[in-house]
């Protein structure tokens, strides 16, 4: 499990909408042997001083996280690191909207992951945005879930998904690990086993792709994400969710 510690204040980027400034880099071409897909948690239900790895949740998160990256490894016969780029309360209208979503202490899955992609569509993103919940997970169906995830373009886009808080650790990772090997493209993941490690690797090279200003093209540190384009920048420094 790694863990990136993001700088908060960068006032020069935020106070204008030049994303050109911004250098993309695909940091698992450069990876050898081992690729990294990364992942922001946000936090629903839980207060402000509980988003941090040394939290009750954020270690709960850790031994999920270890777990899944021990079955991704596994399951991907490619070594899995999970990088973590942030873990948030979100802020805005994103916890009133949740919480409309949310009767009886159940939330309709479904409704939330396709929120949360259409929220983030206009952010700089990490390849996962995991929404931790403390509701019971639903269908339409009214089939109950510990996680929850639909979409399928891991690697090639963002892929919301949720986990239901303090399950056994072990298990919930086993479960994070289904749910990102179930992003993959469908086509790429009936194939899985009978492509070579130069295709694995081509396909995982999508993923971990990081932002970094363009001026410091040598600086080892990149936006914590994700970061809202729009809307959120106000008097000259931006918000992140």
């Amino acid at each position: 499990m790694k863990v990136f510690i993001g700088v908060l204040a960068f006032a020069s980027f935020a106070s204008s909408l030049d994303y050109p400034r911004l250098q993309i880099v695909d940091r698992n071409m450069y990876s050898e042997g081992k690729k990294n897909i990364t992942i922001a948690y946000l936090l629903q239900g839980f207060s402000s001083q509980e988003a941090t790895l040394t939290s009750g949740v954020g270690k709960w998160l850790i031994k999920v996280q270890k777990q899944a990256e021990t079955e991704l490894t596994k399951k991907l016969s490619v070594p899995i690191i999970l990088e973590t780029t942030g873990i948030k309360v979100p802020g805005g209208e994103l916890p009133y909207l949740l919480s409309t979503w949310i009767s009886s202490g159940q939330m309709h899955a479904d409704t939330v992951v396709d929120y949360l992609k259409t929220f983030f569509r206009k952010s700089f993103n990490p390849d996962i945005i995991c929404l931790v919940t403390k509701a019971t997970l639903y269908d339409s169906t009214q089939r109950k879930y510990l996680g929850y995830s639909k979409y399928t373009n891991l690697c090639n886009g963002l892929v919301p998904m949720l986990l239901q808080y303090n399950n056994p650790g072990e298990n919930t990772g086993v479960l994070l690990s289904t749910l990102i090997q179930s992003s993959i493209s469908p086509d790429v993941r009936s194939r899985w086993k009978d492509m070579t490690e130069r295709e694995k690797d081509f396909y995982l090279n999508g993923c971990n792709k990081r932002y970094k200003e363009r001026k410091n093209q040598n600086s080892d540190e990149y936006y914590p994400v994700p970061i809202y384009k729009d809307e959120v920048y106000k008097n000259g420094e931006y918000a992140y969710y």
